[in-house]
């Protein structure tokens, strides 16, 4: 999207991205979204996620499919709630894979 400035205090406002001249020639920018569903479309079945409940627990994995499904589920019940596009979330945790879930959800969501 063209921008003018590096910086906003705008949610619906774009930035520009600091990237080089060559950095632009070896890689087109991308959304997150775009990223992790081009990733879901090659590697569905490779672990993305890998956590413990609990200090003793086993790990527990989620594929790159079951975390795509996952975060739309969470975007839809962000939406559910009344999150309106360009508005924002407050996610507070701590590293567990309820918190990464719920970024990527808030950003599916708009």
């Amino acid at each position: 999207m063209p921008a003018e400035s590096f910086i906003s205090t705008k949610l619906n406002q774009p930035v520009k991205l600091r990237m080089s001249e060559s950095d632009l020639n070896k890689y087109s920018p991308i959304s997150i979204y775009t990223m992790f569903k081009k990733t879901v479309d090659t590697r569905p079945d490779h672990d993305a996620l890998a956590f413990k409940s609990s200090p003793n627990a086993q790990w527990a994995k989620l594929s790159y499919l079951e975390y795509w499904r996952t975060t739309h589920k969470a975007a839809k019940s962000f939406i559910k709630l009344g999150l309106e596009c360009n508005e924002c979330v407050s996610i507070v945790g701590f590293n567990s894979p309820q918190w990464f879930i719920s970024l990527l959800g808030s950003i599916f969501a708009g």
